[in-house]
């Protein structure tokens, strides 16, 4: 996966433990995977495109943060709908208990906040 984007990407074990390390993504390389890797290798395509907008929405908010030009009402829109986004729920069928429609995270996973 990591190699058609030739980027150097690897896991290893930390000897004597049970833990894992990988290598770290800096700039570039990281923006590069955010923007490319093919996320349908790891997730299910439904869950696969609603983390690839998740990602697109960020990006888009961090390039809206470094314009001089933008409109303050447009960035709350924007921050809002990937904000709703990120919140969207599972919404799984009680009689059978299967998914009907692929959330994503809850308000308690939230961790980064925008001021502008």
């Amino acid at each position: 996966m990591m190699e058609n984007l030739k980027i150097r990407f690897e896991f290893w074990k930390i000897h004597g433990t049970d833990n894992w390390n990988y290598t770290s993504l800096m700039d570039v390389d990281k923006l590069c995977v955010l923007q490319n890797f093919n996320l349908t290798k790891l997730f299910d395509p439904e869950h696969a495109v609603l983390i690839k907008s998740l990602w697109d929405g960020i990006a888009e908010l961090y390039d809206l943060l470094g314009e001089k030009k933008t409109d303050s009402q447009y960035f709350h829109l924007k921050a809002k709908a990937w904000y709703e986004l990120f919140l969207k729920k599972t919404v799984v069928d009680p009689k059978t208990n299967t998914i009907l429609e692929q959330g994503l995270y809850c308000p308690s996973d939230v961790t980064l906040t925008f001021i502008f």
